[in-house]
């Protein structure tokens, strides 16, 4: 085998009735392996990369934090316009913060393409920050390996999103003034 990697250990017959039953080697991933009467069998694949995605945005557009964050690697890393984080606990204080800020935010998120392990899709999302509308629509960037989510980018305009989300927002699309205005946004929902 490759890289050294043990084949898989064959148990033997239970009472002499059961056939031999594949037994991973203990160096195997976790994933793709189930306890059954009689040994460890392989069991079904882990979800596609597509799937993945959509249960996610599924969660999401209910604004369910528990089920998304299920879906992240525990060192995802995040990046869009405003935030970055490296782990499982920034991106979800994000989002839980996100959602505190409207309640009624109305989110649809569609998948455009899938190749491997990488999903591309785009959502749009419908929300107030304060009093003040924001209509904002969100090209997103997905890898997935072994079931979760281990890449997230949200790629949005920020010209198009500060002047509706801060009063006098043009402002805060100019240079200097603009990191200014990210730096507050972090600071209240970071």
């Amino acid at each position: 085998m490759k890289g050294g990697a043990r084949p898989p250990v064959t148990a033997p017959p239970v009472g002499g009735a059961a056939a031999p039953v594949a037994v991973p080697p203990s160096d195997a991933p976790a994933i793709g392996w189930t306890a059954k009467a009689g040994g460890v069998r392989p069991s079904a694949a882990p979800p596609s990369a597509g799937d993945v995605a959509r249960t996610f945005y599924d969660a999401f557009e209910k604004k369910d934090l528990a089920s998304m964050g299920a879906l992240y690697a525990d060192d995802v890393k995040f990046k869009d316009a405003i935030f970055q984080f490296d782990d499982k606990p920034g991106v979800m204080g994000m989002w839980k913060n996100l959602f505190k800020t409207d309640p009624n935010a109305q989110l649809k998120f569609t998948v455009d393409s899938v190749n491997g392990d990488t999903v591309k899709g785009h959502w749009v999302a419908d929300y107030h920050v304060g009093k003040r509308p924001v209509h904002n629509e969100v090209a997103t960037t997905m890898k997935v390996r072994d079931g979760k989510i281990t890449e997230h980018t949200d790629d949005f305009s920020w010209k198009k999103w500060a002047p509706q989300a801060f009063p006098g927002g043009k402002l805060f699309t100019l240079p200097g003034l603009d990191a200014l205005a990210k730096a507050l946004v972090r600071g209240v929902l970071g």
